[in-house]
């Protein structure tokens, strides 16, 4: 087939499209689509150096080339913010492949552990366990690989690989994980969220005046940006430099609370650390709820406490959390009191009465109904999974 170098017409300047950055092989007078409609020859330049020369993605002009099937090609690329997107997707791929190596490297058997940097937990788990209970301190929770449902108060959130959970506040769960294979369990790392260092944070960031009102619940679920996962990243790899951690994870986690508070479920958090704030006085609630555990409650004298009115608290308690003052109580109560049994060796009437029953019966019968068994029975089951630790599912 005869060269398009050598056929002797081009194409009019004024039938083709303008593509001001084509490279000198595809000026005018040169290039054309031959007049049955056929490819033409390229005169020797392959369709991956032809691509090259024109920026064009490798294989973009694969297989058999044309002319005409060039200018589509070319009309047909993607706009910048497409290119953008695509750059930090790839960003982001590269960020949870090395997030996986040192999850990897550092957890070689199933096992929630913290890690040496203070409030950072490392979580690998393989064969799917029965749903598990825990009650956390407000966290962030970052899925590397594998896939987590959550049932967080009354609400169910299921976040995957490159997806993060805000926790801003403590919240009963019930978790368990899907979508791992041989060889590729699931893998996630988490934080606990430092009250000081976020409301530190926001008196910074807001001038004076009067506190936002950004009312919601306290947990939400968002595809983690570049920029996060990179800080995240900076502070998994200093496990592997133990003689920085005492000065560089400090930065960092405080770096990444800033970068929490500015980005997509940065609403969670600045409606429950901004001094003033209706979800703040519910989290001052939930505050006197723990500190309070073992004391008998009266719902009007805590709306009391943080000035609200009984009713306002009940309606922006449950927006938070899920659930009333009284059913979070509950909660509460039996989460702990599986603690001091667990961890402490209590027993189970010691540890009713610990957090604020009057009746054993009662404790043991709404233990059962949570839990699934009686207190003597669950704790010996979970002193059997003592390797996965103290978290539970891993972090909400």
């Amino acid at each position: 087939m005869t060269g398009l170098a050598d056929r002797p017409h081009a194409i009019p300047t004024g039938d083709r499209p303008p593509y001001p950055s084509l490279p000198p092989v595809l000026s005018p007078g040169v290039w054309f689509p031959l007049e049955d409609g056929t490819s033409g020859e390229t005169g020797g330049l392959s369709s991956g150096a032809l691509a090259c020369s024109c920026r064009l993605p490798a294989g973009a002009l694969g297989g058999v080339f044309s002319p005409r099937r060039l200018f589509a090609t070319l009309d047909r690329q993607p706009e910048p913010e497409v290119l953008m997107a695509s750059s930090a997707l790839s960003i982001k791929e590269d960020i949870l492949a090395a997030l996986k190596d040192i999850l990897m490297r550092h957890l070689p058997a199933p096992e929630i552990r913290p890690s040496p940097i203070d409030g950072l937990v490392l979580v690998r788990r393989e064969d799917p366990p029965a749903p598990d209970r825990c009650f956390e301190r407000p966290l962030v929770s970052v899925i590397v690989q594998g896939s987590k449902r959550s049932l967080i108060g009354s609400q169910e959130f299921v976040f995957r690989r490159g997806q993060f959970l805000v926790s801003g506040i403590d919240m009963p769960s019930s978790s368990s994980f899907f979508d791992t294979a041989p060889g590729q369990p699931f893998l996630s790392l988490f934080f606990y969220l430092d009250r000081q260092i976020l409301t530190d944070l926001m008196l910074r960031m807001r001038p004076a005046g009067k506190a936002p009102q950004e009312d919601g619940p306290g947990v939400a679920v968002a595809d983690a940006e570049p920029e996060f996962l990179e800080a995240v990243l900076r502070l998994a790899e200093l496990l592997d430099k133990p003689e920085q951690i005492a000065i560089r994870a400090p930065m960092i986690l405080q770096e990444l609370h800033y970068l929490l508070l500015i980005g997509p479920l940065g609403h969670v958090l600045r409606g429950l650390y901004a001094q003033g704030s209706q979800n703040s006085q519910v989290l001052q609630a939930v505050s006197i709820l723990r500190r309070d555990l073992g004391a008998p409650v009266r719902m009007e004298s805590l709306a009391r406490q943080v000035g609200m009115s009984l009713s306002t608290l009940h309606r922006h308690f449950k927006t938070v959390t899920g659930l009333s003052p009284l059913q979070y109580l509950k909660q509460l109560r039996l989460h702990e009191a599986q603690r001091l049994m667990l961890m402490e060796d209590m027993r189970a009437a010691s540890a009713a009465l610990s957090v604020g029953y009057e009746s054993v019966t009662q404790f043991s019968r709404e233990y059962k109904r949570m839990f699934g068994e009686p207190p003597h029975r669950d704790i010996q089951r979970k002193r059997t999974l003592a390797p996965l630790g103290e978290a539970g599912a891993g972090g909400l």
